[in-house]
Protein backbone atom coordinates (compact mmCIF):
# COMPACT_ATOMS: atom_id res chain seq x y z
CA UNK A 1 0.00 0.00 0.00
CA UNK A 2 1.59 3.11 -0.82
CA UNK A 3 0.40 6.62 0.64
CA UNK A 4 1.58 10.00 -0.79
CA UNK A 5 1.52 13.28 1.06
CA UNK A 6 2.11 16.54 -0.09
CA UNK A 7 2.20 20.14 1.42
CA UNK A 8 -0.49 22.87 -0.32
CA UNK A 9 2.19 25.81 0.26
CA UNK A 10 -0.73 28.65 -0.83
CA UNK A 11 -3.16 26.71 1.66
CA UNK A 12 -0.57 24.85 4.37
CA UNK A 13 -2.69 21.84 3.92
CA UNK A 14 -1.47 18.48 3.78
CA UNK A 15 -3.36 16.24 1.24
CA UNK A 16 -3.23 13.65 -0.94
CA UNK A 17 -1.68 14.64 -4.37
CA UNK A 18 -3.22 14.43 -8.13
CA UNK A 19 -1.89 10.89 -9.78
CA UNK A 20 -0.68 9.59 -6.66
CA UNK A 21 -4.12 10.51 -4.51
CA UNK A 22 -6.08 9.45 -7.17
CA UNK A 23 -4.29 5.72 -7.02
CA UNK A 24 -4.61 5.52 -3.59
CA UNK A 25 -8.21 6.28 -3.42
CA UNK A 26 -9.12 3.56 -6.40
CA UNK A 27 -6.28 1.45 -4.65
CA UNK A 28 -8.00 1.66 -1.08
CA UNK A 29 -12.28 1.77 -2.72
CA UNK A 30 -12.41 -1.73 -2.11
CA UNK A 31 -12.45 -1.40 1.75
CA UNK A 32 -15.82 1.22 1.73
CA UNK A 33 -17.19 -1.38 -1.38
CA UNK A 34 -16.65 -4.93 0.86
CA UNK A 35 -18.73 -4.19 3.82
CA UNK A 36 -21.97 -2.88 1.89
CA UNK A 37 -23.84 -5.85 0.99
CA UNK A 38 -23.51 -6.72 4.75
CA UNK A 39 -24.42 -3.04 5.87
CA UNK A 40 -27.13 -3.75 3.53
CA UNK A 41 -28.59 -6.56 5.43
CA UNK A 42 -28.10 -4.89 8.65
CA UNK A 43 -30.34 -1.38 7.48
CA UNK A 44 -33.19 -4.28 6.31
CA UNK A 45 -33.11 -5.81 9.69
CA UNK A 46 -32.95 -2.30 11.49
CA UNK A 47 -36.57 -0.79 9.22
CA UNK A 48 -37.80 -4.27 9.62
CA UNK A 49 -38.20 -5.72 6.04
CA UNK A 50 -35.99 -9.11 7.42
CA UNK A 51 -36.00 -10.19 10.68
CA UNK A 52 -32.98 -8.86 12.89
CA UNK A 53 -31.70 -12.14 13.63
CA UNK A 54 -31.55 -13.30 9.96
CA UNK A 55 -30.29 -9.61 9.22
CA UNK A 56 -27.21 -10.16 11.53
CA UNK A 57 -26.50 -14.21 10.30
CA UNK A 58 -26.83 -13.01 6.75
CA UNK A 59 -24.15 -10.05 7.20
CA UNK A 60 -21.78 -12.61 9.14
CA UNK A 61 -21.95 -14.89 6.55
CA UNK A 62 -21.16 -12.73 3.42
CA UNK A 63 -18.48 -11.54 5.70
CA UNK A 64 -17.48 -15.47 6.01
CA UNK A 65 -17.70 -16.02 2.52
CA UNK A 66 -15.93 -12.66 1.59
CA UNK A 67 -12.90 -13.82 3.93
CA UNK A 68 -13.08 -17.10 2.03
CA UNK A 69 -13.13 -15.63 -1.22
CA UNK A 70 -10.43 -13.20 -0.74
CA UNK A 71 -7.86 -16.12 0.85
CA UNK A 72 -9.00 -18.37 -2.68
CA UNK A 73 -7.83 -15.49 -4.67
CA UNK A 74 -4.71 -14.45 -2.46
CA UNK A 75 -3.81 -18.37 -2.69
CA UNK A 76 -3.96 -18.41 -6.54
CA UNK A 77 -1.48 -15.82 -7.13
CA UNK A 78 0.51 -16.71 -4.59
CA UNK A 79 3.88 -18.90 -5.93
CA UNK A 80 4.01 -22.19 -4.15
CA UNK A 81 6.87 -22.85 -1.69
CA UNK A 82 9.36 -25.25 -3.27
CA UNK A 83 9.62 -28.10 -0.65
CA UNK A 84 13.27 -29.62 -1.02
CA UNK A 85 12.12 -33.24 0.51
CA UNK A 86 9.03 -33.44 -1.89
CA UNK A 87 10.59 -36.26 -3.72
CA UNK A 88 11.66 -38.16 -1.00
CA UNK A 89 8.39 -38.05 0.77
CA UNK A 90 6.81 -38.99 -2.55
CA UNK A 91 9.05 -42.03 -2.85
CA UNK A 92 8.57 -43.56 0.32
CA UNK A 93 5.02 -43.58 0.07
Amino acid sequence: MRHARTLDVGQGAVGLAGEAGTAVVAEQLSMLEAPALSVLFLLLGALGVLDKGLAVGLALWNGVAQFVGWGIGIARRAPLPSIPHARAITCVL
